[in-house]
């Protein structure tokens, strides 16, 4: 329950408040205070935490945040590109979208993706932890739920399909002859295959064809 005093030309710039002013300024008589327009009557943001409110408002009220800023630690971005994305302040959250995009790892751009709906993070996520040697752990497997493990697992056990070969081999021989194969490791699928399983994984209804 704490009352924030907010510009109403700062509100505007969200979809969603002008919309607000604009029924409330057409539909007042005068004999109703209308909403927002005084302390006594304030605008309630049901299931808005303050200091996440707070947050939304250091990005309206500052007109340059240098990179060094402390407001673009992730603890003040996401949850001020969350309040953007859902009443639509669209050029703050274009603002936001990659100072978030840039402390997020692989397993939470495939998780935020959804949330914010920005389909471009998603691939090269999914392409990451296809390709990097460590397995997804637990943690991060309920992360991003089921489904996208299950198609990450998938995708990791192609790798096995695909030739193996070493670092000191020339590609003309077949054998090593220095390591004699012993450092042989196994090769990724080309990125342009796993791009392709995704794509037909999640067009086919998350299940594999």
């Amino acid at each position: 329950n704490v009352l924030f005093k907010v510009h109403k030309s700062k509100l505007v710039k969200s979809e969603v408040f002008s919309d607000m002013f604009a029924i409330a300024d057409d539909s007042h008589n005068g004999n109703k205070p209308i909403e927002g327009h005084s302390v006594d009557n304030p605008i309630k943001l049901e299931g808005v935490s303050a200091q996440d409110f707070e947050a939304l408002l250091t990005f309206l009220y500052e007109s340059h945040c240098t990179p060094t800023h402390p407001a673009l630690d992730i603890s003040h971005t996401l949850p001020a590109l969350r309040l953007a994305h859902m009443w639509n302040f669209s050029d703050l959250r274009a603002f936001l979208l990659p100072r978030v995009e840039g402390k997020l790892s692989d397993v939470d751009k495939i998780y935020y993706a959804r949330e914010f709906d920005v389909e471009r993070w998603i691939i090269p996520a999914y392409i990451k932890l296809c390709q990097r040697n460590e397995p997804l752990s637990s943690k991060e497997a309920e992360r991003i739920g089921l489904q996208n493990s299950l198609l990450i697992f998938h995708i990791r056990e192609e790798r096995f399909r695909y030739p193996t070969t070493c670092s000191c081999r020339s590609p003309a021989r077949k054998v090593c002859n220095n390591c004699r194969g012993s450092t042989a490791s196994t090769a990724d699928p080309p990125e342009a295959v796993v791009i392709e399983k995704i794509k037909n994984w999640r067009k086919n209804g998350h299940t594999f064809k």
